[in-house]
C-alpha cells in the first residue's frame, strides 16, 4: 500500500474522523546503508616508491629485517613459488586495559618492540604475508627484557585481510594532505584487549617530536563496511593524537562506571583480530 493510499484510508475511517493529515506521523526514510571500504589498493612499484618518499618508515637492525625476509614465504606449501616485494618495516605498538585511562593518553603508554614485515605478491599486487620480528623477552614478574631478534609469528595465506587493511591505509594517507605536508613514522597500534573491553587497529602517523601525531583507525575485521569501532571511535578516519587520546579516556572511564553499575557496554566491542599478528604457524624445518 502507498503512503498516499494509507493515508486516505485513515482518514476515511470513522475513528480518524476530523483529523487532518497534519496529524498524522510521517516517518523518515530509512537510513542509507554504509558506504563500503574502498576496494584493495594494488601495490605497484611507483606506489611503493611513492610511500618510501613521503613516510620515514623505522630503521630496522639488519638481524630483525634478516629474519623477515626469510620467513615471507613460510606458512603454505605452494607448488609456485611466489615473488613478494617486502615494505619497509613497522613498528608494532599495543596497549593493556589500564592503559586506555592513562592520563597522558594512551599512545604515550604504548609498549614497542615489535618490527612487522609486510609482504606484497608483485604479481597481484595485493597482501600475500605478514612476519612479526621481535626480541621483547616477557618475565614471570610482567616485566620486559631486550633479547635476541626471533621469529615471532606470519600471517600467510587466509590471513592477509587485516595485512591488506594495512597497506590500503597508508595508500590512502600518502594522498591527504595533512600527511603529506609532515613528516611521520607510520605505526601499526593496537589498543585494547579480548573480550573486554574491547580491541581495534590502527596507523599511528608518529611526528619527530611527538606534538603533533596523528591516527588513522583500520576497518573492523569481521564487517569491513561498518564504521563502528570500540571507545566511540569510527573506522577509516583520521584523528589528531589529542583528540584520538580524549575519546578513548573518556569513553573507557564512563564504560567502568556503567559496568560497575551493572549496566551494558556503551560501545561497540569488537572482538576481532585483523590476520597476520599473531597468527603462528608452525615453521619447516627447511628454513629454520
Amino acid at each position: 500500500m502507498s503512503v498516499a493510499l494509507a493515508a486516505s484510508v485513515l482518514q476515511k475511517t470513522p475513528a480518524n474522523a476530523g483529523s487532518s493529515t497534519a496529524d498524522l506521523t510521517v516517518l523518515p526514510p530509512p537510513a542509507p546503508p554504509p558506504a563500503p571500504p574502498p576496494a584493495p589498493v594494488k601495490f605497484t612499484p611507483p606506489l611503493i616508491a611513492k610511500l618510501t618518499q613521503i613516510f620515514r618508515f623505522a630503521t630496522d637492525p639488519p638481524d630483525a629485517r634478516a629474519i623477515g625476509l626469510k620467513y615471507q614465504n613460510v606458512g603454505q606449501r605452494r607448488s609456485t613459488p611466489r615473488h613478494l616485494v617486502t615494505l619497509p618495516a613497522l613498528l608494532r605498538y599495543q596497549t593493556s586495559a589500564p592503559d586506555l585511562t592513562s592520563p597522558s593518553g594512551v599512545l604515550d603508554v604504548a609498549q614497542g618492540g615489535y618490527f612487522i614485515y609486510l609482504a606484497v605478491d608483485s604479481a597481484s599486487g595485493q597482501a600475500a604475508n605478514e612476519v612479526e620480528v621481535t626480541n621483547v623477552i616477557h618475565n614471570n614478574d610482567g616485566s620486559r627484557s631486550p633479547g635476541s631478534y626471533r621469529f615471532a609469528s606470519s600471517g600467510d595465506g587466509q590471513h592477509t585481510e587485516g595485512t591488506q587493511d594495512i597497506l590500503n591505509a597508508l595508500a590512502v594517507l600518502a594522498d591527504m594532505d595533512e600527511v603529506k605536508k609532515g613528516s611521520y613514522e607510520p605505526r601499526y597500534f593496537q589498543c585494547g584487549t579480548v573480550p573486554r573491553p574491547g580491541m581495534f587497529y590502527a596507523v599511528w602517523l608518529r611526528s619527530p617530536k611527538g606534538d603533533a601525531d596523528l591516527v588513522y583507525t583500520l576497518s573492523p575485521m569481521f564487517d569491513k563496511s561498518s564504521t563502528l569501532l570500540p571507545f566511540g571511535l569510527k573506522a577509516r578516519t583520521l584523528y589528531k593524537a589529542a583528540d584520538f587520546n580524549d575519546t578513548i579516556r573518556a569513553t573507557r572511564e564512563a564504560d567502568i562506571k556503567a559496568e560497575a553499575a551493572g549496566q551494558a557496554s556503551a560501545y561497540v566491542i569488537e572482538n576481532s583480530h585483523p590476520g597476520g599478528v599473531h597468527q603462528t604457524q608452525s615453521v619447516p624445518d627447511a628454513v629454520k
